[in-house]
């Protein structure tokens, strides 16, 4: 059940559309300088295993940032939404009528909380250049902004893992689009979807 989830994870990683325009401000090939000791910065990308709740079936993915510059380490996770009416939540979440938003907080904060489910999280440093660090980090600080902070969460082409991957594949100029986005496959989103779920009870 986990793999059969985590690959359509993967799946929808790479197949869904890199075209979306997030910005009219300079971001992407658009910056050629990296902002000063950019050696001293290093991100991560974290993948989180499944859970057990509807909103975390397929598992998730955040961004990790280490900035050795002002002594932060902070979480960047699009993953957040108001849970209040966990019945109400359910019912918009199935319709796809949702409103997420992007949270950074300290990374211990978020492994505590992944721990305390018993989900396993991967690490993995991404090994970019001062300039794709730079481009990275500028599209984190818009996306903080408060007029950019939520965004309508589509189950298949905007979430949690979408983010992460667009904004990466913009700060490095389109590698992940090029490499990946010819990728098929014979199965239909609804036949991963079932896959998925074949073990739930």
């Amino acid at each position: 059940m986990t793999f059969a989830r985590i690959s359509l994870f993967l799946v929808l990683l790479i197949g869904s559309l890199f075209t979306r325009a997030y910005a009219a401000e300079p971001f992407g090939a658009e910056i050629t300088e990296a902002d000063a000791d950019m050696d001293k910065v290093e991100i991560y990308l974290h993948t989180i295993n499944v859970g057990n709740m509807v909103y975390d079936n397929f598992g998730h993915t955040a961004i990790r940032v280490v900035d050795k510059r002002d002594y932060t380490d902070l979480l960047y996770n699009w993953g957040s939404f108001d849970f209040g009416n966990p019945i109400q939540f359910s019912i918009e979440f199935y319709k796809g009528n949702l409103n997420y938003k992007l949270g950074a907080y300290p990374n211990n904060h978020g492994l505590r909380v992944y721990r305390s489910d018993t989900r396993t999280v991967w690490e993995d440093r991404l090994l970019l250049t001062p300039v794709e660090k730079t481009r990275l980090l500028h599209r984190l600080k818009w996306n903080l902004r408060p007029e950019n902070l939520y965004y309508s969460y589509q189950y298949f082409f905007d979430n949690c893992s979408t983010r992460p991957r667009d904004y990466i594949n913009e700060a490095i100029g389109g590698g992940l689009e090029t490499r990946y986005s010819k990728i098929t496959s014979p199965m239909t989103y609804r036949d991963f979807v079932l896959d998925g779920y074949q073990y739930t009870p």
